[in-house]
């Protein structure tokens, strides 16, 4: 059984912050302003052209409140673990206590490397063939198809898909014709995170972009280790990276404040109730306030095993390469409850209704939340690289074996 690694209480935000300047923390270099790379227009794109000359003004800030959350709205799935805050919650009842049945299967001819992601129409898979389909939540039908070699991940806001590749592109959702697309030095790393119009991506270099209509707003200064998935609110970023966590101004991009943990973090960071939820290498998780960094609470999952989680207000889910399940109360920063997937997890957890679900290498589970018991069990016999999307009482799941499930609750 894991056990907790350290539980700090502190009234300000002193105490952590020493503990970063004996990091070689301190007062963080702005963000970089140059203006390389830039937008490239629409071309023309498969099988019409769209053309769109979006621009967008940024008004400077020095606001050091949380930011407002935004939860998963209903009926949508649209970005890693369900938007930009990474909560891994989605409203409404979930799929069980009955094992499911698929309602369809479709075969993209290619292992998806994507999470799957979900707006009203549709659910959007990339693979690694390089090609974006869109298929029809009712039938799994393709309502079209595009090809963008390198494949990081994608993410729906509005009318729009965002999609990672070798460049950063924007699409229109009705057909698949392009927007507009920017290129980013290097090449992007992780899946965007799209907040009120303005997609964020990291790259190889390695940098933090902030691109809006085409245009770059900001990017970071180059970073120590590499940059996960980034967490976005109305006034904040939160990037984790190879030292640690940074608070960034969402304004600009300059650094607000660094959270300093010796190690990289794996995965992206979650923001709930005014907090910061992050996991780090060798199974460890940390939550600190998202204000200033205080109040902190660490962690120790499994030794040697990355974490990717989902947070209610009173728990933290989390998923491990070391095929573990976990379930920790957030107020004290202890384990509830762990079980045995039986297979290593390099997919994030997800909740909805009265269950977890996990995926790992050859299976979809159901646990009761409360109580860890195995609710269901569905052998797909493929890796699920991808989380769960859970949607209206569907499962939306994507394998690396070539093929895209919706699976839902037997009436």
């Amino acid at each position: 059984m894991s056990s907790r690694r350290r539980f700090l209480r502190v009234l300000g935000a002193s105490a952590i912050g020493g503990l970063a300047g004996c990091g070689g923390g301190g007062e963080a270099p702005p963000a970089d302003d140059d203006t390389g790379g830039g937008n490239e227009g629409a071309d023309t794109p498969t099988p019409t052209t769209e053309q769109t000359t979006t621009t967008e003004t940024t008004t400077t800030t020095t606001t050091t409140t949380t930011g407002a959350e935004t939860p998963v709205e209903p009926g949508q799935w649209p970005m890693l673990q369900g938007g930009p805050q990474h909560v891994g919650v989605s409203p409404g009842a979930g799929v069980g206590p009955q094992s499911p049945t698929v309602d369809w299967r479709h075969g993209v001819g290619s292992g998806v490397t994507t999470d799957p992601v979900v707006d009203a129409d549709s659910m959007y898979v990339g693979t690694d063939d390089g090609r974006v389909y869109a298929l029809s939540r009712s039938d799994g039908s393709v309502r079209w198809d595009n090809n963008y070699p390198r494949m990081q991940g994608l993410a729906v806001e509005g009318d729009t898909l965002y999609v990672s590749a070798d460049r950063l592109y924007a699409l229109n959702v009705a057909n698949g014709n392009r927007r507009w697309r920017y290129s980013i030095s290097g090449r992007p790393t992780t899946p965007p995170v799209v907040h009120n119009g303005t997609a964020y991506v990291a790259s190889d270099e390695p940098r933090l972009y902030a691109v809006s209509g085409g245009e770059r707003k900001w990017r970071t200064l180059t970073m120590t280790g590499y940059i996960p998935t980034p967490a976005v609110t109305d006034d904040a970023v939160y990037m984790g990276h190879g030292r640690g966590l940074s608070r960034l101004y969402l304004s600009g991009g300059a650094q607000e404040w660094q959270y300093i943990t010796g190690g990289q973090a794996t995965g992206a960071p979650t923001v709930r109730d005014g907090r910061v939820i992050t996991p780090f290498v060798g199974g460890l998780v940390s939550e600190v306030n998202a204000s200033d960094k205080a109040d902190r609470i660490e962690m120790q999952l499994d030794q040697g095993s990355q974490a990717s989680t989902a947070v209610t207000e009173s728990a933290i889910y989390a998923t491990t390469t070391g095929a573990k399940l976990y379930k920790l109360n957030r107020e004290e920063g202890e384990v509830t409850w762990s079980v045995d997937l039986g297979n290593p997890s390099y997919s994030p957890p997800a909740v909805s209704g009265d269950y977890v679900y996990a995926a790992d290498n050859a299976n979809v589970q159901a646990f009761s939340r409360e109580e860890s018991d195995s609710v269901w069990a569905w052998e797909i016999g493929e890796a699920v690289r991808g989380g769960v999307a859970p949607v209206d009482g569907t499962l939306y799941v994507a394998t690396g074996g070539w093929s895209a499930y919706a699976v839902s609750t037997p009436e």
